[in-house]
């Protein structure tokens, strides 16, 4: 194994913080978009070049998914 494996520590931990509110402000004004919007919202619209899967980390852990309603 590599030393950078023992050695690691996350960087930018108060960028995650910054990707949280910028995602809990389109959740909440469209209730209806998931991730995938939110996503392409944040990318094209506002410019954030964050990466596909730490925003999908922080979206899940953030509990913004939408409850999908079993058909009866």
């Amino acid at each position: 194994m590599s030393e950078t494996c023992y050695c690691y520590s996350p960087k930018l931990d108060g960028e995650n913080e910054e990707i949280a509110d910028f995602l809990t402000g389109p959740t909440l004004a469209q209730r209806n978009w998931r991730f995938g919007l939110c996503f392409l919202y944040l990318r094209h619209v506002q410019g954030r070049l964050w990466n596909h899967k730490r925003v999908h980390r922080i979206y899940f852990k953030l509990a913004l998914t939408l409850r999908i309603k079993p058909h009866q």
